[in-house]
């Protein structure tokens, strides 16, 4: 069962309903995810999803230090503000084996994007060719889901109160531009262990989720 944390509320709480969480942001030293890295495939899929499809600037391109052979794309809003940043470094032709999906690793990685623009999304993905669904809501809020091209899981959520500033391009209006990071989803054996970290050390609150 996936267990989704979102950073900056109170204290070791859980939360038993949505009418409980008011997203206040209280006692905790984190406020909020900076960046998300992922292992890829292909470098030019890569960045024709993130930067033409999705829509993100390219901000930085550099090389892995541990290993000088492969690139380390950033990309982001237009600003590169901390939050919005979505990094990956394509492995293909370097001799690593395709992963396997499971657990200890995050299954998830969620955008967020103006509550009125997921039909955009669906129509633009599915243009292309890639297939969408509808998800359950993270937090209340519509979601839909997406692979992209080395099959990692995206989503975007929709809402109406992130106030960081979109990148728009020539087809993507700012209405319906990407915000920047929402959250990620862990796939974890034994929740408890990760539970009390969280609450604890990392400071946030647990908040309920159905199985999927």
């Amino acid at each position: 069962m996936p267990s989704i944390f979102r950073p900056g509320f109170k204290v070791g709480r859980d939360i038993g309903n949505w009418e409980e969480y008011t997203g206040e942001n209280v006692d905790s030293p984190i406020v909020g995810l900076h960046h998300v890295t992922a292992t890829v495939d292909d470098a030019q899929s890569d960045v024709t999803f993130c930067a033409g499809v999705l829509g993100l600037r390219l901000l930085k391109k550099t090389v892995n230090f541990d290993n000088h052979h492969v690139y380390h794309f950033y990309y982001g809003n237009e600003n590169g503000t901390p939050g919005t940043i979505w990094t990956t470094f394509p492995y293909k032709g370097h001799g690593v084996p395709a992963g396997t999906k499971g657990a200890g690793q995050i299954g998830v990685t969620s955008f967020s994007v103006p509550q009125p623009s997921l039909r955009f999304w669906k129509d633009r993905l599915r243009s292309r060719a890639i297939p969408v669904r509808d998800v359950e809501p993270r937090f209340g809020e519509e979601s839909i889901a997406f692979p992209d091209p080395s099959g990692l899981v995206i989503e975007l959520v929709a809402n109406s109160d992130d106030p960081r500033d979109p990148r728009a391009t020539p087809a993507i209006a700012g209405d319906v531009a990407v915000r920047g990071l929402h959250s990620v989803t862990m796939n974890i054996p034994n929740p408890a262990p990760t539970v009390q970290f969280m609450t604890s050390v990392a400071a946030v609150w647990r908040l309920p989720i159905r199985r999927r």
